[in-house]
């Protein structure tokens, strides 16, 4: 399990590194999960590449994983004992692995990396994260605890700008 937790932060470093040499500070706060729905917006169009040529292309299953790996850790910065869960028989731990908070509620990243790559805009990170670090952070008696105090975060406002997709497209896919 160490072994996947460190290329886990090997893809989470090469992340922030990317980023970093482009001027855009990663620092693994909830609004910082915007700069990777901008990543994704400009590089999947309908679930597929714009740029199959691209140097994001040639690297991208190592991306998504970093992506992946980068959510875990907001989730886990934000939320109290959360930790990584990997099933070290799983071949596709990469995208199976969990981030199961203390409460028991729990979040497969690298699922929902795929899922925004196939649905794009409608999964976005952003909304995803606040909106189950409200699970993660619920406490005992169920009671909903905001997000962050420091990121003054207005959820009834964030709720209502979460992208949907039309109720007539629901037979597309």
């Amino acid at each position: 399990m160490e072994e996947k937790l460190q290329e886990l932060n090997n893809a989470c470093s090469y992340i922030i590194q990317q980023y970093a040499s482009i001027n855009i500070s990663l620092d693994f706060s909830v609004e910082s999960v915007k700069e990777l729905d901008r990543l994704f917006d400009d590089e999947f169009k309908d679930g597929e590449l714009v740029n199959p040529d691209s140097s994001f292309a040639k690297r991208h299953g190592f991306i998504m994983t970093g992506v992946a790996a980068y959510l875990s850790e907001v989730f886990i910065q934000h939320s109290v004992n959360s930790k990584i869960e990997i099933d070290p028989n799983d071949e596709s731990w990469y995208v199976n692995f969990k981030v199961v908070a203390a409460n028991g509620w729990s979040v497969e990243p690298g699922q929902r990396v795929i899922k925004r790559r196939l649905e794009g805009r409608e999964s976005d990170f952003y909304h995803y994260v606040i909106i189950m670090l409200q699970y993660f952070t619920q406490s005992e008696n169920d009671k909903l605890k905001t997000v962050s105090n420091s990121e003054n975060i207005d959820l009834n406002k964030i709720r209502q700008n979460i992208p949907r997709k039309a109720w007539w497209k629901f037979w597309q896919r």
